[in-house]
C-alpha cells in the first residue's frame, strides 16, 4: 500500500527476498486479512474525521476494474480518510457523512457536491481561484483579474505573518468589502465566460473566501487534500487502476491508515505489525 505494487510484482519481491514463493492469491489472502482487521479502525476513523474542526475534502478519477471511478479524500492536519466510488456524486458524502460536518471548517474547490455538504463555515481553495484568475488575466486585457489576484495575496501573506494571538484577524470585513467592489466592476470583457462564471461564484460564496482570516487553525488552500490524493494518481500509473471495486475501496481503507500513522508521527512497519500480532483492533485516533 505504500509503494504501490502490484500482487504479481509483490510475489517477485518476496520470492527475490526471502526465496520463499508466494502466489497472488497468497498476497491477497494477506491484504483480505489485513481489511478485516483494520475495518473497526477505519470506521474510527471515520468518526474522528467527521467530529474535527477542520476537514479538507477533494475527489479525484481513478480505474476501477477497467471502467472510471472516484478516489474520495476527507482530510486534516492529523488525520486522512479515503473511501473508493463509482460515483462523483453527492451521495458518496451522504454515505459516509450524512449529517455534514457540523463542527467544522470545510475546505475544498467549488465542485458542487463539497460545497453542498453541511458544515459550519467553509473555506474555498484559493489556489483553484488563483488558477482561474491567472487564466482569466491572460485572456484579458484589464487588471481586474490581477487585482483580485493581489487582493488574495496580501491576505495569505497577512494569514502567515500572524500569531495565533492575533486571531480572529480585524481586516477580514475590509478584505470581504473590496472584493465585492472588485466583483461589481463592469469590464469590455464581461462577456467571457470565465469571468461571468467566476463572478457569480463568488458572490455566491462571498463569506467562504476568507474563512481562514478568523480562524487560526483553517488553511487558505485545499492543497493537503491534494497531497493526499496524488498517491492515487501515482498508484494508477504504477499498477493501471484496481482490478476490482473490493480492491479499491481495500486500498483506500489501507491508504488511510498509513497516512494517518505517518501524520501522527508512529511507525507503519511497527504499529501495523502489532495490530496485526493482536488481530484484534481497538484504537481512538483522537
Amino acid at each position: 500500500m505504500e509503494h504501490y505494487i502490484p500482487l504479481n510484482r509483490i510475489s517477485t519481491l518476496v520470492e527475490e527476498l526471502t526465496s520463499y514463493k508466494i502466489g497472488d492469491r497468497t498476497s491477497d489472502n494477506i491484504l483480505k486479512h489485513a481489511e478485516k482487521v483494520f475495518t473497526p479502525l477505519y470506521e474510527s476513523l471515520r468518526q474522528s474525521i467527521e467530529d474535527a474542526n477542520i476537514v479538507g475534502s477533494d475527489e479525484t478519477g481513478c480505474k476501477i476494474d477497467g471502467s472510471k471511478g472516484w478516489m474520495w479524500v476527507w482530510q486534516n492536519y492529523e488525520l486522512t480518510f479515503i473511501t473508493a466510488h463509482r460515483s462523483r456524486g453527492y451521495k458518496v458524502v451522504v454515505e459516509n457523512f450524512k449529517d455534514g460536518f457540523t463542527n467544522a471548517t470545510l475546505v475544498s474547490d467549488c465542485y458542487a457536491s463539497q460545497l453542498k455538504t453541511p458544515a459550519k463555515h467553509y473555506q474555498l481553495c484559493l489556489a483553484h481561484l488563483q488558477r482561474e484568475l491567472i487564466y482569466i488575466k491572460e485572456q484579458t486585457t484589464n487588471n481586474w483579474a490581477q487585482d483580485i489576484l493581489d487582493l488574495f495575496t496580501a491576505s495569505m501573506k497577512l494569514k502567515r505573518e500572524s500569531e495565533e494571538s492575533d486571531f480572529p484577524l480585524d481586516k477580514n470585513a475590509s478584505f470581504k468589502t473590496r472584493l465585492i467592489e472588485l466583483l461589481k466592476i463592469e469590464t469590455y470583457d464581461n462577456q467571457l465566460d470565465e469571468i461571468r462564471t467566476l463572478r457569480k461564484r463568488l458572490m455566491k460564496k462571498i463569506d467562504s473566501v476568507f474563512t481562514f482570516l478568523n480562524h487560526y487553525e483553517v488553511p487558505f488552500d485545499n492543497n493537503a487534500s491534494e497531497r493526499a490524493m496524488r498517491n492515487i494518481k501515482v498508484k494508477q500509473n504504477v499498477s493501471k487502476g484496481y482490478r476490482t471495486e473490493e480492491g479499491a475501496q481495500r486500498y483506500a481503507m489501507l491508504r488511510s491508515i498509513t497516512d494517518t500513522l505517518k501524520k501522527q508521527g508512529k511507525s507503519v512497519l511497527n504499529m501495523i505489525a502489532y495490530w496485526l500480532s493482536c488481530n484484534n483492533v481497538a484504537v481512538s485516533w483522537e
